[in-house]
């Protein structure tokens, strides 16, 4: 390994930003890719959250582009490798390595950037220091993520690439998801969010729900396709496997087969969707559970694809749950090639689908998922009451794609209170000159700036409601 530079001794300072980033690589692409080795290629280089740098590789003969991630060096925190100035992570991904190739790699990296930054000082563009503390208290919500084989490919996400599937009840992987349970329990945790990529698929789920009762858990949070649950016999064991209180959170994407299975990529999703959704809730009804114990809600990702279809979604959902999220995709990797890109609407044009004018609302996003100025002018298009103390209240005060960037939560394979997921965010120009300020998350992804632009924030002069 190189020896440390003295202080004083670099010539250049860079913006830790994914653009400087990649140029930086780019300029010794050469040696990388020598040394990474194994037929192994620079594909591209992203942000991926408010800290860290993605790094994607290819192979010509691997069908997965696996991503090592980079940070500013942070010695409080875990890394697989360090340099000087920098920390290398190679977390839980779908990718075909194994856990000693993504160790290896990591050196790798470690030494070869190691090697160029000698001539360099890495400048935080946004430091960790602006990470927001954990409040006194246990953790309020424990997140499960359970990598089960899903048989859907649904356009808007790319949670695959950040999860490999494990399927195996024996594998050391849910091993080390069983100790997470017990300690957050420690910690004094109530509620657990089952999710991943599909939970209610991967065999050992019934072992995690039962060990999560044991330990103290006592409301269970089941984010997830259902298909299984199409079956009455899992269906029933899954109420079985619910502690004192529960939601379900059923993903609907269409009013029939051709536009949610046009969505899911999978031929026959819709209907068993639909029959798992009615066994939940008829066994929910015989138990008395339901809208008491349990709670059944309806989720739905509003996308060019499926925007056309919300009136007629209202009226399918509505007999069926008491309440039917409405949310808008959000970029899950960061890079060039993520989904987002092609499906993602306007803020604009998801309010149009949901609540044109002369005629019904369909249903509601969230203030906040939404911007207010946004809202507010279709509001006065409109007449729609889409800025009231109500929607006020209940707000988003983060884009959902940033909902994990306070320490708050705690997260399966992370050791602690550390920050998930978090989508690059760039701010709203407008902050200083705005009467919705106050009320905002002041940002948008930085996604939709490049896939839409930001001409439809435009500051509000007074609020009235």
């Amino acid at each position: 390994m190189t020896s440390p530079t003295q202080p004083g001794s670099r010539t250049r300072r860079l913006a830790f930003d994914a653009p400087t980033f990649e140029a930086w690589l780019q300029s010794f692409r050469q040696e990388l890719e020598l040394g990474l080795g194994h037929g192994w290629l620079l594909s591209d280089v992203h942000a991926f959250g408010p800290w860290e740098i993605a790094v994607r590789l290819v192979h010509p003969e691997r069908r997965l582009a696996p991503k090592l991630k980079v940070r500013l060096r942070n010695d409080a925190l875990p890394a697989a490798a360090r340099t000087e100035q920098l920390d290398i992570l190679h977390r839980a991904a779908a990718d075909d390595w194994d856990h000693d190739e993504k160790a290896r790699m990591a050196s790798v990296l470690a030494d070869i950037l190691l090697s160029q930054e000698t001539t360099v000082e890495f400048v935080g563009v946004r430091p960790m220091a602006t990470l927001k503390p954990a409040e006194d208290g246990p953790p309020p919500a424990f997140n499960l993520a359970v990598p089960g084989e899903c048989k859907q490919d649904c356009g808007f996400c790319g949670v695959r690439e950040e999860l490999k599937v494990s399927n195996t009840p024996a594998d050391g992987f849910v091993e080390t998801l069983l100790a997470d349970i017990e300690r957050s329990a420690a910690q004094g945790t109530k509620v657990l969010r089952v999710n991943g990529i599909e939970p209610l698929a991967a065999p050992y789920i019934w072992d995690l729900l039962a060990h999560a009762r044991k330990v103290g858990f006592e409301e269970f949070h089941v984010l997830s396709t259902f298909r299984p649950m199409a079956d009455p016999e899992v269906a029933r064991r899954l109420l079985d496997a619910m502690p004192a209180r529960y939601r379900l959170y059923i993903p609907l994407y269409g009013s029939r087969a051709e536009v949610h299975d046009a969505v899911t990529k999978a031929r026959g999703s819709f209907a068993e969707t639909m029959a798992a959704m009615q066994q939940l809730r008829a066994l929910m009804v015989e138990r008395g559970e339901l809208d008491r114990r349990g709670q059944l809600l309806v989720t739905t990702v509003l996308m060019r694809d499926n925007a056309a279809d919300m009136h007629a979604m209202a009226l399918l959902v509505r007999p069926l749950a008491r309440t039917w999220e409405i949310h808008l995709p959000f970029p899950n990797t960061g890079s060039a090639r993520d989904p987002y890109f092609e499906v993602a609407t306007t803020m604009t044009g998801a309010l149009e689908a949901l609540a044109p004018a002369g005629f019904w609302p369909a249903g509601e996003i969230a203030l906040g998922e939404v911007l207010p100025c946004v809202a507010l002018r279709h509001q006065e298009r409109t007449g729609h009451a889409l800025v009231t103390a109500d929607t006020v209240e209940r707000r988003n005060r983060e884009l959902a794609g940033t909902f994990y960037e306070t320490v708050g939560f705690t997260h399966s394979l992370s050791g602690g209170r550390e920050v998930a997921f978090t989508a690059a965010t760039v701010p709203c120009p407008h902050t200083e000159s705005c009467a919705a300020a106050s009320i905002c998350p002041q940002k948008v992804y930085a996604a939709y700036a490049q896939r839409h632009g930001i001409d439809e924030l435009k500051p509000i002069s007074a609020l009235n409601f």
